[in-house]
This record gives structure tokens, sequence and C-alpha cells, in this order.
């Protein structure tokens, strides 16, 4: 994990800490009009920001952008993710290699720091859904993933980006 964080404040500024949260400053949103709805520091420390609309069938207009330098008042557009799904979160390692994800999406996966991002079969995003993530480096991440085929939150762990997974544990979603 990286030492400095940064989040979204929606629609009009996202704050950054350099300094591990004991001070933060914010700039504004480069989301234009959409949503900072995840966000995450690259290996470079610069905040990636996934922006979306709020069409509430999973079809928003989507975007990513990533600032170009630690100072983020420049910004760059990155290959948007798929149009599919809503809420997207992201979690990047040291190392650029990370996860994506946001219900009725596939789980995707980077090794270039979120320039370019592949679906893993994982999980589908509409039966087996994945609720939160970490990416760590070397291409492991943990993932918590709805199967409600045992109606438990599945811990799964891969070493090798997502080509395998392990089952840690399970838990059963309490109803309320």
């Amino acid at each position: 994990m990286l030492p400095n964080a940064s989040y979204p404040f929606p629609p009009t500024s996202v704050a950054l800490s350099e300094d591990a949260g004991q001070t933060w400053r914010t700039v504004d949103s480069p989301c234009l009009g959409l949503e900072g709805t995840g966000i995450a520091l690259d290996s470079q420390q610069r905040p990636m920001v996934v922006c979306q609309g709020s069409a509430g069938t999973g079809e928003a207009p989507k975007t990513m952008v990533r600032a170009t330098d630690t100072s983020a008042t420049r910004w760059t557009k990155l290959p948007a993710p798929p149009n599919a799904g809503t809420g997207f979160q992201v979690s990047l390692a040291a190392d650029d290699t990370g996860v994506m994800w946001g219900p009725r999406s596939p789980l995707l996966i980077t090794a270039d720091g979120g320039a370019t991002w592949t679906p893993n079969a994982i999980a589908d995003g509409i039966v087996r859904i994945v609720e939160g993530g970490s990416a760590l480096p070397g291409g492991a991440s943990l993932i918590l993933v709805w199967d409600p085929s045992r109606r438990h939150i599945l811990v799964l762990r891969t070493t090798d980006a997502g080509a395998n997974w392990t089952q840690l544990s399970f838990f059963v979603r309490l109803q309320g």
C-alpha cells in the first residue's frame, strides 16, 4: 500500500495527502460534470480517478483520468472502463498492478497502472459481484466476492494477476 492517500469529493474536488494523512489539500475535480467514484495513486504518486455519470442502469458515461504529476493541477485522459457497471472502485499497488470493480461489471485487472484493463472471469458483476478489493505488488490481489449460490461473501486471493484464485475464507452476509 502506498503511504499517501487521496479521496474524491464529488462533484467539485479531490483531496490529496502527501504525508500519510497528516495534512490534506484539495484540487479541482477532473471529472467535469461527472462523479468521481474511485481513486488510487500510481507508482509515481499521481492520482488516478474513475469518473462516471449518474445513470442508474449501469450504462452511465465513464472516463478515467490521471494527474500528469503529483501536484494534480493537470490531468490526462486514460482509456475509459467498460460502459457496464456503476460505482467503480480502484486499487493500485506500488508496482502499478491493480484491480477495478463495480456492480454490474466484471472484475478488471491492470498491469500498467490503469492504461489498459482486462476483464477477469472470477466475477461477472451480475451474479458474482466484487464488493471490495486490494491490489498488492507482483500481481497479487485480495477481493471480496458475493457468491449467490452459497449465499456467502468469499475472500479470494491471487498471486498471478488473476490467472488463479484461492479462497481464503468466507462469511455469511447478514440481512438488514
